[in-house]
């Protein structure tokens, strides 16, 4: 499937059959076109038309955070996505001792969909795609990009939905020997802000 941490039932509950789904086409700031499927006036999925890959918004993933592969962040890291960044890879947190495993036990591939939470609270604020695959998060040594950060809390697909707040999942299970914490260079804070969009007019 798609989406293997998430049943049939599941995404029945999601998008139930019967119920109206909306699709509305936008494009972002950087000229980029998306299909939004929208239920409950709740963004569900969001599609990059030129890449046919679906994504779950952050109001799916509260009600399923374990539908995608999650990295962990610092709170603070939250204000940098919304001020258009990508996470950098100092900003992960993993326990460097684990090798190539400690960026999600070594399987991801460049371009996966990739969730991402912060220490203290278990439910997504971002959804992105990676920059890198696990070997290569590793062999760059937490330097760079680790994800393209696509959508987040608190920004233009968050506030034409119900505006729900982030709720309170609980914090996630860290890594033992958690590294992570140093601060990002300000040369790697910038992202390009495409993740915020506007509406086709």
């Amino acid at each position: 499937t798609s989406f293997p941490g998430i049943t049939e039932a599941d995404l029945n509950i999601l998008i139930p059959n019967k119920d109206e789904i909306i699709a509305s086409k936008i494009y972002t700031f950087g000229g980029e076109s998306l299909l939004l499927y929208i239920h409950n006036r709740d963004c569900v999925f969001f599609q990059l038309e030129k890449e046919k890959t679906f994504y779950p918004s952050v109001y799916t993933l509260w009600k399923h955070p374990q539908l995608l592969p999650v990295f962990t962040t610092h709170p603070p890291v939250l204000r940098q996505l919304l001020n258009g960044a990508d996470l950098m890879l100092p900003g992960i947190i993993i326990d460097e001792a684990k090798g190539i495993r400690a960026y999600c036990d070594g399987k991801l591939e460049k371009g996966d969909r990739i969730a991402i939470n912060v220490s203290t609270n278990s439910a997504p604020i971002a959804v992105g795609s990676t920059h890198r695959s696990s070997e290569d998060m590793y062999m760059a040594v937490r330097r760079g990009k680790g994800v393209d950060i696509l959508h987040c809390y608190g920004d233009q697909l968050w506030a034409a939905g119900s505006r729900v707040e982030v709720p309170d999942l609980g914090p996630p299970v860290l890594p033992t020997n958690a590294t992570g914490m140093e601060e990002m260079d300000e040369e790697e804070e910038g992202g390009s802000g495409d993740d915020e969009e506007e509406e086709d007019g």
